[in-house]
């Protein structure tokens, strides 16, 4: 779904999705239902999540309600936190991000941070994806987590040679961080690199790391 953002057969597609979801929707909804087993619970995510990722706008709508009301009530149920972050930043904006970093500086489980951060990389518009990036390597964020920010954002159609050139301009941090040893690394590298379809990129890509080799990686 993803791979075809911005191409002339996007609307096309989006709406094959919708059409597909549209009677699963309805039986599931979005309340989590008492006593519901696991199986309908893991369903309505992806059900939500690719009907608001393929530009239904009552799904869009209803998560950018939810975010809002989170920040008043902290009242989202857990499954459908994941999803809400995730739409509400997929169409949201800079008042939407400041909320999802409000969240982030607030939330004390790291799995909700992790969470809220991977969110934060959704984002359409370039300006705030950028700030997603710096964040990820501030203070407020682990060093694990900051894997995440670049990773997430690489992945995301409107983020990927963004991702590719924070990755080269914060090198030496990068390398600081995770060039040592471990898994984190290559999968930084792969996640800011694997997008690419182009002779050209193939050989930007040689070449940087030619330049700085990570034998670890």
């Amino acid at each position: 779904q993803m791979m075809f953002t911005n191409y002339p057969l996007t609307d096309d597609l989006d709406a094959l999705i919708r059409w597909v979801f549209t009677n699963i929707y309805k039986k599931l909804g979005w309340e989590v239902k008492e006593q519901e087993e696991h199986t309908p619970t893991l369903l309505r995510i992806n059900v939500l999540s690719m009907m608001g990722f393929s530009n239904d706008k009552a799904k869009q709508a209803e998560a950018q309600k939810r975010i809002k009301n989170y920040l008043k009530t902290k009242s989202i149920n857990a499954n459908l936190r994941g999803v809400v972050y995730s739409l509400s930043a997929w169409t949201g904006n800079e008042e939407t991000w400041n909320q999802l970093k409000r969240l982030h500086e607030l939330e004390t489980l790291q799995e909700e941070k992790s969470r809220l951060l991977g969110a934060m990389c959704m984002f359409q518009q370039k300006d705030l994806l950028r700030k997603t990036l710096e964040y990820s390597l501030s203070p407020a964020v682990s060093p694990q987590d900051s894997a995440i920010g670049v990773g997430r954002t690489a992945r995301n159609p409107f983020g990927m040679e963004l991702a590719w050139q924070f990755f080269r301009e914060q090198w030496p941090e990068f390398n600081k961080r995770y060039g040592s040893g471990g898994h984190l690394m290559g999968r930084i590298i792969q996640a800011v690199t694997s997008g690419f379809t182009t002779q050209e990129k193939a050989d930007a890509v040689k070449a940087f790391f030619k330049k700085h080799p990570v034998p670890p990686a």
